[in-house]
């Protein structure tokens, strides 16, 4: 809401003024004219400028007043209620910055348009407040979400990565470990993904591949022979037609795409036994 005093607002105060002037008249001369006292919430100044008589009180934020939904700038705001949108400035208030570079609450990060001061985490901490505000739940609640999430991010997971299948720089500082199941839709989806950004980071990142069969019937046959093939320096070439004849997958489909990347066939189907894939 705006908060200068219109035109319009300053001549019915005027209006005011006068008529209880005129009725004081009227009374008799020795009662003082009846005089309209300034708002508490708002006043103007000569030159327009919003002031209030509470110092320290931000006019855009007051608690009868809407929130300003350009507040946080690349945030859409607005897609909140605004008893949600106070909800989310309350608690961005109270919880810190997770953003390295940045000192402040995340309500002050979330303002800056310095991609240092208000970064990734943060952007993903304000979807969490929006996402729990507009779904009803409390201040606690999502006081331990925010938490929850913001300690996630500071987590350094760890796993063996040993003969596991990998394309990249295996000394880059930057490793990426899939988990991935060669029947699911959304994981063959993802594969083109991971590809295309392994082709474009090249050295500058290490991105392994585990295996993770969710229980389809082929899923764990697909993910052997994956492995199997590796042994023989071909995971690669068996990763990309597992998917790509994801509907179509069989057993005998199986063998006939090993023996189409050139896989010695002896092997392959003693490794398919082997103990250790």
């Amino acid at each position: 809401m705006n908060m200068l005093i219109s035109k319009k607002s300053l001549c019915f105060g005027l209006l005011i003024f006068l008529l209880a002037g005129f009725n004081s008249c009227k009374k008799g001369a020795d009662e003082k004219p009846a005089v309209a006292e300034p708002s508490e919430k708002k006043m103007a100044s000569k030159d327009g400028e919003k002031k209030d008589p509470k110092k320290g009180e931000d006019p855009k934020e007051k608690k009868d007043d809407k929130p300003d939904v350009s507040v946080y700038p690349g945030f859409d705001f607005g897609k909140l209620a605004v008893e949600h949108q106070k909800l989310f400035i309350e608690v961005a208030k109270t919880e810190l910055c997770p953003c390295p570079d940045s000192k402040g609450s995340l309500h002050e990060c979330l303002q800056s348009e310095d991609p240092k001061i208000r970064c990734v985490v943060s952007m993903q901490a304000a979807e969490i407040i929006a996402i729990m505000a507009n779904g009803g739940m409390g201040k606690t609640d999502i006081y331990e979400k925010v938490s929850e999430f913001i300690d996630s991010t500071k987590k350094i997971h760890t796993f063996d990565l040993k003969n596991s299948p990998f394309r990249g720089n295996k000394d880059a500082k930057v490793v990426l470990v899939e988990f991935a199941d060669f029947q699911c839709p959304h994981c063959k989806e993802a594969a083109s993904i991971m590809k295309d950004l392994s082709d474009k980071m090249g050295d500058k990142i290490a991105f392994y591949y585990k295996n993770f069969p969710l229980g389809s019937p082929l899923s764990v046959p697909a993910a052997t022979a994956a492995l199997a093939a590796h042994k023989q320096g071909k995971f690669w070439p068996m990763h990309d037609l597992l998917f790509q004849d994801q509907r179509t997958l069989s057993e005998e489909k199986i063998e006939s795409l090993a023996q189409g990347i050139g896989l010695n066939m002896k092997k392959f189907k003693s490794d398919l036994r082997n103990p250790e894939i």
